[in-house]
């Protein structure tokens, strides 16, 4: 448990000193503490689910920054890891649920396999569902919004258009007058709106 706990402490410390430095090779050294962090943790330890998620968005950042389409795969595989071994009471299932998303979603844009794609909107509802009304709701429903957008792309099935207005719709709701995301909010579900229209 302490080696788990020193590893997981030095991930940390590493993923921080990258923040400041920019250095690629401490971020590469902040993954591999992480990974001994993980493999040192047994599942039915509570802080296995946060270490996982924390990996995760380490290797996400890695492979943001290099292309590396490996570190995205295995970003998408312990993130998945981690909402799995998170109950649905569990503080932080809706931000690994949202980081799950999110990085499925990279990583069609990297491969282009439909699956992915899918499971990215999967996550990202129950990500919306486990979360309360208000700005963090309404970026949510942003991120599916975009991820029908490219499922209607490929598709042209007009019932995940209506559901990609119907999430714009409750994205721009989530923000008042005046916000700068529901600017953005606005300017998207007009377009889907459009969209919708033509057909």
């Amino acid at each position: 448990p302490d080696f788990a706990a020193y590893s997981g402490n030095l991930a940390n410390v590493l993923r921080v000193r990258f923040e400041r430095t920019g250095d690629a090779s401490v971020l590469a050294e902040a993954a591999a503490a992480a990974r001994s962090a993980v493999t040192a943790t047994p599942d039915e330890d509570p802080r296995k689910a946060p270490l996982l998620a924390s990996l995760g968005a380490t290797l996400m950042n890695i492979s943001m920054r290099s292309g590396d389409e490996s570190a995205l795969a295995e970003a998408a595989d312990v993130t998945r890891m981690a909402v799995a071994l998170a109950p649905d009471s569990h503080a932080f299932r809706a931000a690994y649920l949202s980081n799950l998303g999110n990085t499925l979603r990279a990583l069609f844009e990297r491969t282009g396999d439909r699956a992915v794609l899918d499971e990215a909107a999967e996550v990202t509802r129950a990500a919306i569902t486990a979360t309360v009304d208000g700005p963090a709701r309404g970026i949510l429903l942003g991120n599916l919004a975009a991820i029908l957008h490219r499922q209607f792309q490929l598709t042209g099935d007009t019932s995940v258009l209506a559901e990609q207005v119907q999430a714009g719709r409750s994205a721009v709701e989530s923000f008042p007058p005046g916000h700068v995301a529901r600017a953005v909010f606005l300017g998207n579900l007009a377009a889907s709106l459009h969209s919708l229209a033509q057909r």
